[in-house]
């Protein structure tokens, strides 16, 4: 899960400003389903997919923008460390439901995705210099013999250490 970009509210700060009024109309805003289901968010979502809502009221400048995930975790279990992120094991943004939901760091929504093999890998990525074919090409120059990882690097515009990976499966395992 990425930060968003979105301001982390400490959860005491959430749980003191959110009226009654404001718990039912989130919850009506919810399409709950049975526990094991994603309990889908029905209004606006950001551009990631993450429904947001606001909590507090705008007079007295205490509105603040929550995510919905965030807000129905911590309605739910009435609390968050706020240096945590909030992961999705279903890795569908909009759900709400607080079992599909689990507190972690950066890197254990890193392993996550790359144990649900969600992480974009190879030409996928966008800052990738190189392709499939381009890859393949290198492992098969160098098992030659003829051909050094420095003299690879210049030949593929990267560095001997980016060739070594390749061609030691430290980089590229997919192919």
């Amino acid at each position: 899960m990425k930060n968003h970009n979105v301001k982390i509210i400490e959860s005491e700060k959430i749980l003191k400003n959110i009226t009654d009024s404001q718990k039912k109309r989130f919850w009506k805003n919810i399409d709950k389903k049975e526990k094991e289901q994603c309990w889908q968010w029905k209004l606006a979502v950001d551009k990631d997919g993450y429904g947001r809502y606001n909590i507090g009221s705008k007079p007295n400048k205490t509105a603040m923008k929550v995510g919905s995930h965030r807000l129905s975790f911590l309605l739910h279990y009435g609390y968050l460390p706020s240096e945590k992120l909030l992961c999705h094991k279903c890795d569908n943004p909009k759900c709400c439901n607080p079992h599909h939901l689990f507190a972690g760091s950066h890197m254990d929504n890193l392993k996550d995705m790359y144990r649900k093999n969600r992480a974009k890998v190879g030409e996928a990525c966008s800052n990738s210099k190189l392709t499939t074919e381009k890859v393949l090409r290198i492992r098969k120059l160098y098992e030659t013999g003829k051909w050094s990882k420095v003299a690879l690097g210049k030949e593929f515009n990267v560095s001997d250490k980016t060739i070594g990976n390749i061609v030691y499966n430290k980089k590229w395992k997919h192919i």
